[in-house]
Parts: structure tokens; sequence; C-alpha cells
């Protein structure tokens, strides 16, 4: 039985550049958690001036 190539992106996608995204992702979801919570205001931190 042949085997069927997988047309969709991540199948293309190398395992470092894969990783890297997974990073992103993963602070992302910390900081919306961070800020949800009120342990870390970006204001008082100097991001937005």
């Amino acid at each position: 039985m042949p085997t069927v190539e997988d047309p969709t992106p991540r199948a293309r996608t190398s395992s470092p550049i894969r990783l890297i995204g997974y990073a992103v992702l993963g602070f992302l979801i910390l900081a919306i958690i961070l800020l949800a919570l009120g342990v870390f205001n970006f204001e008082q931190a100097g991001w937005f001036q």
C-alpha cells in the first residue's frame, strides 16, 4: 500500500521551527493568564508609554 503524503503545512515544517512556534504560543498564553490574574501589569512595567 503506497504512503499518502500529508498536504498540510505542518508536514513541511521542520522540527526546530515547530518548537519555536510552540514556545511563542506558550509565552502568549502565559502572558494572558498573568494579565488576567493581575500578577503582571504591562503598563507599570513600561511596555506602553
